[in-house]
């Protein structure tokens, strides 16, 4: 079972570069081999999990296409913290098409709106994410 490997491993303190520029990948090979079960246990504790655990979930799944990232990063859009819905925003936008992605646009446009600290790479980077619609 890789997910408590993962699920360590992301909770560790990393620096920015060290996250960025090894770390990262590290977690994402690691969710390149969940099995169905590691997704299910992700999907059970994502929503208890903070917020700075959460946006390393987000950017580790950027590079796995399956469908049970996509609907990881969709859950975690639903969210009031502006770290963790940009970094899925962002991780979202590397999928080929969220055209038939059953989300509500509108609302989660309403959503960002309502969220506070963004800056404007936020909203260069969710604005991008809406663009792909």
């Amino acid at each position: 079972m890789y997910f408590e490997e993962f699920d360590r491993f992301i909770a560790l303190d990393f620096s920015v570069d060290q996250w960025s520029d090894h770390s990262m990948d590290i977690a994402t090979s690691t969710v390149k081999d969940f099995t169905a079960d590691d997704w299910q246990k992700l999907l059970e504790v994502v929503g208890r999990r903070d917020g700075t655990w959460r946006v390393k979930l987000a950017q580790s799944l950027g590079e796995v296409r399956s469908d049970a990232a996509f609907h990881c990063l969709c859950l975690l859009l639903d969210t009031s913290d502006t770290e963790v819905f940009v970094a899925a925003a962002d991780s979202l936008r590397e999928f080929d098409s969220l055209a038939s992605a059953p989300l509500d646009v509108e609302e989660l446009k309403q959503r960002y709106a309502a969220l506070e600290s963004k800056d404007s790479i936020d909203d260069l980077v969710v604005a991008d994410f809406f663009r792909r619609f």
